[in-house]
């Protein structure tokens, strides 16, 4: 029997109509998006009903943001002790939460607002059983999702080293905040801010290279600081915890800023998981 070719490919179209009634959709395609340093992944539906949770939230951490996988928002959490992740059941929930203020804040007031937020910084070096290990901890407020506890990473664990280290590590957090805040930063450390104050004046000029204002073993810490104070848009002090008022007013906030460091010489490197 003679079957033109246009019957053929009716008849092919037929038996694909009845192995398949309707079109099956390809699968969800994930898109990124990278919103103010705190990666939100969406799914491109294609079709199908949208993605349901849990959507698991980090508040603050090393990557604040959020995750599809609990085990990857904990380890996201290491080393900020008062941060924990909260599971939501729609992706805007999530966001509103993620974008949500901070609470339990310390912050500098006048007669009508709050004009800065303050967080401590400290450094400490501790004898261990594999040698001398330093600790940084920086204290934004009780319980503040922000406080860090961690250790000084590298071979080098010297007091400049670790104190630079603690200054950094706050900076890094007020960067992940993306707010439009003024900050002062109160180190425990009385040589720090001057030598900070000392080296924004020779940054990125020829005197930097041949400047002695830092030892060479924090060297590469101040850098780091310089190249985030200039990211900055609003304004950054760092100051001594000294210069302001009397320490008996402070003593709590010594007190919690000291106790970060101490048991941040005991906490676990942070490393990134591997396809984030």
């Amino acid at each position: 029997m003679y079957i033109s070719r246009y019957t053929s490919l009716l008849l092919q179209y037929n038996c694909h109509l009845l192995m398949y009634p309707y079109p099956i959709p390809p699968p969800p395609v994930p898109t990124y998006y990278a919103d103010d340093n705190r990666i939100v992944r969406r799914y491109e539906t294609n079709g199908r009903p949208e993605l349901t949770g849990p959507f698991f939230v980090v508040k603050m951490g090393h990557r604040p943001g959020i995750y599809r996988a609990r085990h990857i928002a904990r380890r996201m959490t290491e080393n900020f002790p008062d941060t924990t992740p909260t599971s939501w059941d729609t992706e805007e929930e999530a966001l509103a939460w993620l974008y949500s203020p901070y609470m339990h804040e310390l912050v500098l007031r006048n007669e009508y607002s709050i004009i800065k937020r303050v967080v401590y910084c400290h450094g400490v070096l501790q004898g261990v059983q594999s040698g001398t290990m330093g600790g940084l901890g920086c204290y934004f407020g009780q319980s503040n999702e922000c406080n860090f506890s961690g250790p000084l990473v590298g071979t080098t664990q010297t007091k400049t080293r670790v104190a630079y280290a603690a200054v950094l590590q706050a900076l890094k957090i007020i960067s992940y905040r993306r707010e439009h805040y003024l900050w002062q930063i109160r180190s425990t450390s009385a040589g720090i801010p001057k030598t900070i104050a000392q080296a924004r004046q020779v940054w990125r000029t020829s005197q930097w290279h041949n400047s002695k204002i830092v030892p060479e073993e924090g060297k590469d810490v101040l850098e780091a600081i310089m190249t985030l104070l200039g990211r900055f848009i609003i304004t950054v002090e760092i100051n001594c915890m000294l210069d302001f008022g009397p320490v008996e007013r402070q003593a709590s906030s010594i007190h919690a800023v000291k106790k970060l460091a101490m048991d941040g010489v005991y906490e676990p490197v942070f490393y990134m998981p591997e396809g984030n």
